[in-house]
C-alpha cells in the first residue's frame, strides 16, 4: 500500500470517529488518537517516531473502549509495521 492510500484511510477513519463520537470532546482518547494518526499522514516524510508513540498509547488503552477502537488499533499496528518495513528497505524514506 502506498502512503497516499494510508493517508486516505486515516482521513476516512477520522471522519468515522468524529461522527461516531460526536460531542465526546477533544480529550476523548479514541477521537484524539484518530486525529493524531490522520495528522501524521499529512506530512512528508512520515514521522515514524510519532506513529510509534500513537500506536503505543492506543495499545495501552484499547481494552477500555468499544470494539471499533480495538479494530482501529489493530489497523494502526499493521500499517505501522508495513511502513517500518518499507522505511528500512528504502533506506529510511517513507515517500
Amino acid at each position: 500500500m502506498t502512503t497516499r492510500i494510508y493517508r486516505e484511510d486515516a482521513i476516512k477513519n477520522l471522519e468515522l470517529f468524529e461522527k461516531r463520537f460526536e460531542g465526546a470532546g477533544d480529550e476523548f482518547l479514541p477521537l484524539s488518537i484518530a486525529r493524531r494518526w490522520a495528522r501524521v499522514f499529512q506530512n512528508e516524510p512520515i514521522d515514524m517516531d510519532e506513529l510509534a508513540r500513537i500506536v503505543r498509547e492506543a495499545e495501552k488503552e484499547q481494552n477500555r473502549y468499544e470494539i471499533a477502537f480495538y479494530a482501529f488499533c489493530n489497523d494502526m499496528r499493521r500499517i505501522y509495521h508495513d511502513l517500518w518495513e518499507d522505511f528500512l528497505k528504502k533506506g529510511h524514506s517513507t515517500e
